[in-house]
């Protein structure tokens, strides 16, 4: 079974998702220049909406560089000694294939060479788990290399701890934004997790073009004789109706999260919640762009799926209402010709939540009612529910 989602989204002047020259993202779509948002900067985004209180600590993760430091400060703070715990660290995170940075620069930082992505319980797992193993760690990994036998590698007792300690370290198995995005550690392969969704790039569904906002800032104590700015500057946005387009597949989800079928509820709603209500922050505090969508889609099915960019491989124009409105049909348009081409055998059922009339939506709609994205999301989660435990 698998969750589609479908958004239209139109951004007032803005520079949401901007390249190494600061210019706002684009691509070319149908032979035409369109804006564009990239799928980390979207995937972010709903990363920091989770933590608003749609999911709770224990169910979210973080990726830092800083693991290291974290475990330390929770072994010193059950008066485990410093240098102590620094050292066993360091040694654990070597055999676990955890290389620390050691150029010059960050080197008394502790930092991996690579950023980890792990639970928020699996730092305390990990912590424990070496505090209850803390005699045999020291035996194993002792700070001098007086004791040769000792200091040539790891003992068999930490051997045996390894495996725990790996398992506390990468279990992961509540954190759903992990679950939703997947893990990819190039040092340690048989960990990775196969991410259950898939984010699309935001294309907007009509051609924009750049356009330069010349500003300048004046020295508030300038001398009254004195004239001209004290900075000046330019900045590089567009404005654009954006399609966004996402899917969950709900058994490698319900797999990556072990089986919780109430967890794996609670991470669709707050997925689709996130995917909502989340905006890239780029520039904000000079734009506030912070249009809600103007159309949510959703889909489950059992097999398949449909991106439906191509309704607007020719850009949209404003017709006599707006182009919110026109990229609106043209999404309802495609979707009819889609479904009358393949078929709707694979599709369980079908929700929108729009602006739009009726009569805009028809095939979107198809036998239900427009909802509240209220409604939306019950309907979606109630829908996944019935598959999941047959009920």
């Amino acid at each position: 079974m698998f969750l589609e989602l479908h958004i239209i989204q139109n951004f007032a002047p803005s520079n949401l998702n901007r390249d190494d020259t600061g210019s706002p993202k684009n691509c070319e779509f149908g032979g035409t220049k369109r804006g564009r948002i990239s799928s980390q900067a979207i995937k972010r985004a709903i990363r920091a909406s989770f933590k608003d209180g749609l999911l709770s600590e224990t169910n979210l993760s973080l990726r830092s560089l800083r693991i290291h430091k974290e475990v330390v400060d929770g072994l010193v703070s059950q008066g485990k000694p410093l240098e102590e715990s620094s050292h066993i660290v360091s040694s654990v995170f070597k055999d676990l294939g955890l290389e620390l940075d050691q150029r010059n620069a960050v080197k008394d930082q502790n930092l991996t060479t690579a950023m980890i992505f792990i639970g928020n319980d699996d730092i305390s797992n990990f912590t424990e788990v070496c505090s209850n193993h803390w005699d045999n760690l020291l035996d194993a990994y002792p700070m001098t290399t007086s004791n040769t036998k000792k200091a040539s590698g790891q003992q068999q007792g930490s051997k045996n701890n390894l495996e725990e300690l790996s398992e506390a370290l990468f279990n992961g198995g509540r954190a759903v934004d992990l679950g939703l995005f997947g893990r990819m550690l190039a040092a340690r392969p048989e960990l990775n997790r196969e991410a259950a969704s898939q984010v699309a790039h935001a294309i907007s569904t009509n051609e924009i073009g750049d356009e330069f906002d010349y500003f300048t800032a004046v020295d508030d104590l300038n001398p009254k004789e004195s004239s001209g700015a004290a900075h000046l500057g330019v900045i590089e946005f567009n404005s654009g109706c954006f399609y966004r387009y996402s899917n969950v597949d709900i058994g490698l989800l319900t797999n990556n999260l072990n089986g919780d079928t109430d967890l794996v509820q609670t991470a669709i709603k707050a997925f689709v919640l996130a995917s909502i209500k989340s905006i890239p922050t780029g520039k904000q505090n000079t734009f506030a762009a912070q249009n809600p969508p103007s159309l949510v889609f959703s889909v489950i099915r059992n097999s398949g799926f449909w991106a439906l960019h191509n309704a607007f491989i020719k850009p949209v124009t404003p017709n006599k209402d707006n182009i919110v409105s026109a990229s609106i049909q043209e999404l309802n348009e495609y979707w009819k010709s889609v479904v009358d081409m393949y078929g709707p055998a694979d599709i369980e059922s079908q929700w929108v939540s729009t602006t739009a009339p009726d009569e805009d939506v028809e095939s979107l709609r198809a036998d239900n009612k427009k909802v509240s994205i209220q409604e939306l999301v019950e309907n979606t989660v109630d829908s996944i529910k019935t598959s999941l435990l047959g009920v």
